[in-house]
């Protein structure tokens, strides 16, 4: 049986459901001895603005969510070290991917950086960048399949005693 995989703008009725995704994700990282989504992060406050803001996205499987990714349409803080001359004003970010446990191994991750970089060439941009912790592996290996390339380390917004390092990519997009 072909599995139809949809794809969406979150909504409010979807908070609840990413909500638990991100807790089985952040439970996950722990085990594999990764600080990175502990202590309710990303947290439900910067879901709902991803919502309002338009920018969370999502793909369902059987009526469940099963990956979920902030795409942001401009140059961001983060990054701002690389972002000079010809690229200011054309580049797009990708935050908060989140696999649902159960479907990893399944290639979501490859299809949230398609769909991304799809709609971030649609508004003109030429560069996805997307950052994620060191000892990140599963992500950095989909980082690393995707084709993206280390620009070097950032420091993130987190909670206070929480690594704020996070290893940053790009990538040109070639759409």
């Amino acid at each position: 049986m072909i599995e139809e995989i949809k794809f969406r703008k979150a909504e409010y009725k979807d908070i609840e459901e990413l909500i638990a995704i991100r807790d089985r994700c952040g439970d996950g990282l722990k085990e594999m001895g990764v600080d990175q989504w502990q202590n309710k992060e990303p947290h439900v406050g910067l879901i709902k603005s991803d919502i309002e803001q338009g920018r969370g996205y999502l793909f369902e499987s059987e009526d469940r969510i099963v990956a979920y990714f902030t795409l942001i349409l401009g140059d961001e803080k983060e990054y701002r070290e690389f972002i000079s001359g010809d690229i200011a004003g054309k580049t797009a970010a990708i935050h908060r991917v989140m696999v649902d446990t159960e479907f990893r191994g399944r290639a979501f991750s490859q299809r949230v950086f398609t769909e991304a970089g799809r709609m971030a060439a649609d508004a003109g941009k030429k560069f996805l960048f997307v950052d994620t912790h060191a000892k990140n592996k599963p992500m950095l290996k989909s980082i690393e399949r995707y084709g993206f390339s280390y620009l070097g380390v950032i420091e993130i917004d987190t909670n206070e005693g929480h690594d704020k390092k996070r290893s940053a990519f790009s990538k040109e997009i070639l759409m």
